[in-house]
């Protein structure tokens, strides 16, 4: 759908509306609306009430905020969370990109509450790229004309709000390193594919040694160990819950070549992946 409203780039804006399930309004956090706006100079906005919560990403250029906890701004790369319930006012003076969701649901403010509490309405992390990347999934999903499963939203609306609630104050030290956390994400999405201790190192903008040592420290397990163990666990699954063949399985898993998925498999558990899938599965 395309915005009615005035300075709004039309040919770069749209937004999508979702209608809840009665079981998502008693059940999840859920979607109400998403979009994403080329905002002009001059655009403002001033609305006494909207019965949902927001979220906004400034892509590009600055935002200002009026609420009730006072007059903020919004620059490229920080996110801002807003009780639409009360009355609020944005706008801007410079070409903004924003991408935003509405959203509601039975946890909705005690999320708002937590996270406002400790780091306001304009919030700044650390490292963005993961709620960057839930916020682009959740508009994703929603504009997917083939729609989408209400618990699947639901987690992805959980996942981007508690990246808020988990972030630290400014000043304060976290506890575990999010970009180690991302790392062990981008592991999880891509077993399938060749994964080096360099090429993490790299994207986590680390030396090889540092990321090993900051990668064992926090999971236990060195890089090359966990990605082994992941891939081995995969397998696992599969055995017991597919009727895959051995190749197939390597092949998703990330093996090489079925020798070494055997080789591997039975290192790690004691036994072939045939007699595992003989002793717990049902083929």
């Amino acid at each position: 759908m395309k915005p009615a409203e005035h300075f709004i780039d039309l040919a770069k804006s749209d937004f999508v509306m979702r209608i809840p399930s009665a079981t998502a309004r008693r059940t999840f956090l859920y979607l109400l609306r998403s979009g994403l706006f080329s905002y002009q100079p001059g655009y403002r906005l001033d609305r006494r009430s909207f019965d949902s919560f927001l979220v906004m990403l400034v892509l590009s250029g600055s935002m200002d905020l009026d609420l009730p906890t006072g007059h903020l701004r919004a620059v490229a790369d920080q996110f801002v969370l807003v009780d639409c319930y009360s009355r609020h006012c944005y706008g801007t003076d410079t070409e903004t990109d924003v991408l935003w969701m509405h959203f509601d649901g039975i946890t909705a403010r005690p999320y708002y509450d937590l996270i406002t509490a400790k780091l306001g309405n304009v919030i700044s992390l650390r490292n963005p790229s993961y709620a960057r990347t839930q916020l682009r999934e959740i508009h994703d999903m929603a504009t997917d004309q083939g729609g989408y499963s209400e618990p699947e939203m639901a987690r992805h609306i959980t996942d981007l709000l508690t990246e808020f609630a988990v972030e630290n104050k400014p000043g304060v030290t976290a506890k575990r390193s999010r970009t180690i956390d991302d790392s062990i994400a981008y592991i999880a999405d891509n077993l399938d594919q060749s994964l080096t201790v360099s090429s993490l190192a790299e994207r986590a903008y680390m030396s090889e040694y540092h990321f090993i040592r900051i990668f064992k420290k926090q999971t236990g397990l060195t890089p090359h160990a966990y990605i082994t163990a992941s891939r081995v666990d995969v397998a696992k699954f599969l055995l017991v819950n597919s009727n895959l063949s051995l190749d197939e399985i390597r092949k998703q898993c990330g093996f090489s070549s079925i020798s070494i998925l055997c080789n591997t498999f039975k290192h790690q558990v004691g036994m072939t992946p045939i007699q595992y899938r003989r002793q717990n599965g049902n083929y």
